[in-house]
């Protein structure tokens, strides 16, 4: 699976109940408004039929997340709450720092899109179903934004290193 979806799931794994409420109270605020809106009534049904079946993605997303995530020790979910959940659980304190602890989080998204390809979401299902939503669409948007910013900062500090190695030989 695209390691920027597994990453959008993980950062909204800690949010995905809060939308889907989110979601049913802007359905029925949208049945209360219908007797003031005058659109055709089938345009009306239309769009509650979209936002319930975008809560069918989310409530979706959270079992199968759910599910994934019972595979992982307690530790792994610590590396998972520091760096995604951010819950401030008091295991995240003793966690390794540094490289040790991107090299972990690289191991896990790398078996958590797995899990998640053996569940049945994959890239396809992911784009059809929760790219429809706005909250997906921007989380990852901003997810792309951020590691294109990484990307830019390593790409710099590579390249002054070999600068900075080739001035040593030299001299």
């Amino acid at each position: 699976m695209n390691n920027l979806y597994v990453k959008a799931i993980l950062y909204s794994y800690p949010h995905l109940d809060e939308l889907a409420d989110q979601i049913t109270e802007l359905m029925a605020r949208k049945a209360v408004a219908s007797m003031h809106d005058f659109s055709p009534c089938e345009r009306q049904c239309y769009k509650m039929v979209e936002l319930a079946l975008q809560k069918g993605v989310v409530t979706e997303l959270k079992r199968v997340s759910d599910a994934v995530l019972k595979n992982f020790s307690e530790e792994d979910i610590a590396y998972l709450d520091k760096k995604y959940f951010r819950t401030g659980n008091k295991n995240s304190c003793d966690i390794k720092q540094g490289k040790e602890f991107f090299r972990q989080i690289y191991k896990l998204e790398k078996k958590i899109g797995f899990l998640f390809e053996c569940e049945g979401v994959r890239d396809e299902w992911f784009k059809d179903n929760c790219m429809e939503i706005a909250f997906f669409r921007e989380l990852v948007k901003t997810v792309k934004e951020r590691e294109e910013i990484l990307k830019k900062g390593k790409d710099t500090f590579e390249r002054n290193n070999r600068k900075e190695k080739t001035r040593s030989v030299s001299a």
